[in-house]
């Protein structure tokens, strides 16, 4: 889990917009991440025959600014910096049969 606050454009900050007034706010940038492991090994005749991934789920609220909705008078709505998914990534995968490996 990564939290941090500070200026736009920096690893480390998130804008968003006061759902009152409009007005715009520093907030937390936040991010946390779910990494599944999966690993498995068995014998055969020619040699141990395993196999591994590694999957990130990352869920967070965007670094940068908060989004809006613009309807069609043209007026702007402050949606706010909401948090949700950012995407699925697969890191690595093989599988590997003896001495020889093949894979991300």
């Amino acid at each position: 889990y990564d939290i941090g606050l500070g200026d736009v454009g920096s690893f480390d900050g998130a804008k968003s917009f006061d759902h009152e007034d409009g007005d715009e706010q520093s907030t937390w940038y936040k991010r946390a991440r779910f990494t599944l492991k999966t690993w498995t090994g068995q014998e055969t005749e020619l040699g141990t025959l395993k196999t591994y991934t590694e999957t990130r789920f990352n869920f967070g609220n965007r670094n940068g600014y908060g989004a809006v909705s613009t309807t069609t008078d043209g007026t702007v709505n402050p949606l706010g910096n909401v948090a949700g998914g950012q995407g699925v990534s697969l890191n690595f995968a093989w599988i590997q049969l003896g001495g020889l490996r093949v894979g991300k």
